[in-house]
């Protein structure tokens, strides 16, 4: 509700102005969708970004570890036109939600994808490397280690399955998409410090 992103009608567009932070995907030459304050209300435009950065539009990129893998930026529009017919019908906030959710899921899948990778590593590793005369593989503590990043990767699969399907049945399912979201990053944090570097 204290968003400041604004989008004023004249003649036949929307002149937007404002700031959007931390907007993950988006580039010049991009669509984005908007959220933003019109007449009052949280609303959704749909934009098409400038190929070209100039006075109207242009990016800022953060100075941060965290995103430097992905496309992460801040938007910034100063007078920026987009055409009325661009205004989606519905309210603002639920078309947000309903996109961040989608996100939501996305952080399990890429969490189960992660810990794919993590057991494809681990997985010749510990068949190589011998301590005592034998493979670290053949110890219980590492086997255990093995079992649990196993068992990660099933819940994570599980987490993506149950949330897609509520979504996919036209469910809003939030609580149940922060909940996938938040266990499956934690899981594959969890399993990089304690699995894969204690293994390695």
């Amino acid at each position: 509700a204290a968003l400041r992103t604004r989008a004023e009608m004249k003649g036949d567009q929307y002149i937007v102005n404002g700031e959007k932070l931390f907007i993950t995907n988006a580039a010049p030459g991009g669509t984005v969708a908007v959220l933003c304050k019109v007449d009052g209300e949280l609303r959704m435009l749909v934009a098409e970004l400038h190929v070209i950065e100039g006075d109207r539009f242009r990016t800022v990129t953060y100075q941060l570890k965290a995103p430097r893998h992905v496309t992460n930026l801040c938007l910034i529009f100063d007078e920026f036109p987009v055409p009325s017919a661009n205004l989606l019908d519905a309210k603002g906030r639920a078309v947000a939600y309903h996109g961040l959710n989608h996100g939501r899921v996305l952080v399990a899948t890429f969490a189960a994808g992660m810990l794919r990778l993590m057991a494809g590593m681990m997985g010749p590793w510990v068949n190589t490397r011998e301590t005592f005369g034998a493979p670290i593989g053949s110890r219980e503590l590492v086997q255990r280690r093995l079992g649990r990043l196993a068992a990660r990767i099933v819940a994570c699969d599980a987490l993506v399955a149950w949330t897609s399907q509520l979504l996919d049945a036209g469910y809003r399912g939030e609580l149940e998409c922060v909940t996938a979201k938040v266990v499956a990053s934690e899981m594959l944090k969890e399993a990089t410090l304690d699995l894969l570097l204690k293994t390695y």
